[in-house]
This record gives structure tokens, sequence and C-alpha cells, in this order.
């Protein structure tokens, strides 16, 4: 998702270069002096030109959008696993408590039993 996001933003800031050119060349015509049916068709370039840069816009504010939230499902899903790793290291850690407990009652029990007499 983040290539596509970096492929998309490079993608704009070309066409972005693209019109200003267009609009410079334009400038520079114009002050030359241009026939009407040059100025229409430059008027429809720029205009196809702009209209490509806001489709552009467009799909690189969705694609941030996606990445912001791809970024929060990520974070959410880090966060979750540390919850589950503590309640399993604490299920674990009380679970081996318990067992030493068990064990040191058994060798209480045994250990206060009086020996047996071997026959």
């Amino acid at each position: 998702m983040k290539h596509s996001l970096d492929a998309a933003e490079d993608q704009l800031r070309r066409l972005h270069k693209e019109l200003e050119a267009a609009l410079h060349d334009f400038s520079e015509q114009q002050g030359k002096g241009m026939a009407p049916g040059e100025m229409d068709l430059y008027y429809r370039f720029l205009k196809q030109q702009y209209d490509r840069l806001e489709e552009r816009r467009t799909a690189v504010q969705r694609l941030t959008d996606q990445c912001d939230r791809k970024r929060q499902d990520l974070l959410e899903a880090t966060r979750e696993k540390k919850v589950v790793e503590k309640i399993e290291s604490d299920r674990k850690e009380a679970y081996l408590k318990d067992l030493r407990k068990k064990e040191q009652n058994l060798l209480d029990e045994l250990g206060g039993r009086p020996k047996r007499k071997s026959p």
C-alpha cells in the first residue's frame, strides 16, 4: 500500500510540473500573440491536465486514508498481541507458582512422615 502511495505521489508531482510548464508556455505564447484557435487548444489541454491532476490528488488522498487505516489496524493488532502475550505470561506464571506450591506441599508431607523401617 505504501509503495502504491509513493508511486501516486510521484505521479502527482510529475503532473503538477507538467501543468506548470504548460501554463508557463501558454503565458509566453500569449505574450507573443496567439490565434483564437490556438488559445482554445491550450485551454482544452490545460483543462485536461488540471482534471488529471485533480483525479490524481483524489487518488493520493484515498491511498493516504487507506494507509492511515492500515497503520491504525496494525497498531491495534500490536496492542492486542501484547495483551494476549501478557495474559499468557501471567497464566504461565500462575501455573508454575501453583505447581511449585503443590510440589512443596508434597515434599513437606513426605518430609513429615516417619521413615519406614526396612523388613
